[in-house]
């Protein structure tokens, strides 16, 4: 049997690596280390406090876990990833707080002091004294590690990412652009029913919808291709069919984003629209409902988009299945003149019959009970992909589903 991996979080490890950063790194060592090394030194002198290790009074690894976990959008804006992989706005005073421990940097990261204990003696002064210095000295520390964001990690670009297979989620600078690589969690929906009953809802949706199994295996190949240009869908159904219902269940998981033919176009002129980036970079789909046509410029969502959300930076997120829904035609998919090729080339298209509030088993649970069984019947078809896709492994997984579409 082989070894098992060492433990990257290991104290120890840490230490070392963080050792080595201080030799190869010189915008951590002279933007935030020597500065804030220097401010502490200069008030412990102050105070005629002698011989402390800074190794061991101040926790180096807090430190260098919150000066890594942020960054600075402007001169007064900052964002920093919390303890849940969830990606906050804020300023720099509730960074700090008043007294250093009501602070987000130390919900989030802990303690930046590690054993005051350091400070056994302040000439003429008592435990309140050290008391009082361990204090300051916190704020000092916590003041340099939000001056380093604003001087050496202030970002005018941003680009959120939901990765399936990180195992941890991560912040990266570079070139003034701020890269979130977020840790995906398989879905929960909630309230849980039987299995028995969500195995009923979904032998009677896909009566309703027989493409639904190939509907919703598009949607898992599209979130893992690495190329998208053809995870376009048309969905074409009537009133009463079911499609808003299907929606709900998907968004009712954080699958879908919705967004209008207008504000595609207003992303591709760089003008401020109403998209929330958290929502899209989590979001599976990228909806537009009743669409009456699609224009030349929709070909560019193929990827990603990149759009400047209201009174925030400009930002990139990925896009998936990018889906269109109508009761009725849509210009340049089934206009008179045939379908574009450039769309063709692209577009998938689906249709559904019926009316879903007609069928019996709808009748018999009623219409919230039947919602709730079919979102939890989703995810556990898509639980089930993306479980299947981790043992396959990135290469395999994008060459597979890429395959699919």
């Amino acid at each position: 049997m082989a070894d098992p991996a060492p433990d990257t979080n290991h104290p120890a490890i840490r230490k070392a690596e963080l050792r080595n950063r201080l030799k190869n790194d010189p915008v951590f060592f002279e933007g935030l280390v020597s500065p804030l090394v220097d401010a502490v030194q200069a008030l412990l002198a102050a105070n005629k406090v002698t011989g402390v290790n800074l190794a061991e009074f101040l926790d180096v690894l807090a430190i260098e876990d919150a000066a890594d976990g942020m960054f600075s959008t402007d001169a007064t804006n900052l964002r920093f990833l919390n303890r849940f992989g969830g990606l906050v706005s804020t300023k720099a005073a509730e960074l700090t707080g008043k007294s250093g421990k009501d602070g987000q940097i130390f919900r989030t990261w802990g303690d930046v002091i590690y054993s005051s204990k350091q400070l056994k003696v302040i000439p003429g002064g008592d435990a309140q004294a050290i008391s009082d210095l361990v204090a300051k000295v916190r704020m000092t520390v916590l003041t340099n590690i939000v001056q380093y964001q604003k001087t050496y990690r202030q970002c005018t670009r941003q680009e959120i990412r939901v990765d399936v297979f990180a195992t941890k989620t991560e912040l990266k600078i570079t070139d003034g652009k701020a890269t979130t690589v977020m840790k995906f969690e398989l879905l929960k929906p909630e309230p849980m029913k039987q299995q028995s009953q969500v195995e009923s809802v979904m032998a009677d949706f896909t009566e309703h919808f027989r493409a639904f199994k190939d509907y919703l295996d598009f949607i898992c190949a599209a979130r893992f291709a690495r190329d998208r240009r053809k995870a376009f869908m048309w969905l074409h159904c009537p009133p009463g069919w079911g499609k808003t219902f299907l929606m709900s269940a998907l968004k009712e998981l954080g699958l879908v984003a919705e967004i209008s033919v207008k504000e595609v176009e207003a992303a591709g002129e760089g003008k401020p629209v109403g998209l929330n980036a958290d929502t899209l970079s989590r979001s599976w789909v990228l909806a537009t409902d009743e669409a009456r046509y699609v224009k030349s410029e929709l070909k560019q969502l193929n990827n990603e988009i990149t759009f400047s959300p209201k009174f925030e930076q400009q930002v990139t997120v990925p896009l998936y299945m990018k889906l269109f829904m109508s009761a009725e035609g849509i210009d340049s998919l089934a206009g008179s003149e045939g379908v574009e090729k450039q769309f063709a080339e692209r577009f998938s298209y689906m249709a559904g019959r019926g009316v879903l509030e007609h069928r019996e088993l709808f009748q018999q649970l009623g219409g919230g009970a039947y919602h709730d069984c079919l979102k939890q019947g989703i995810a556990g078809h898509l639980n089930a992909y993306v479980e299947r896709m981790r043992r396959l492994g990135r290469a395999e997984a994008e060459r597979e589903s890429g395959r699919l579409l």
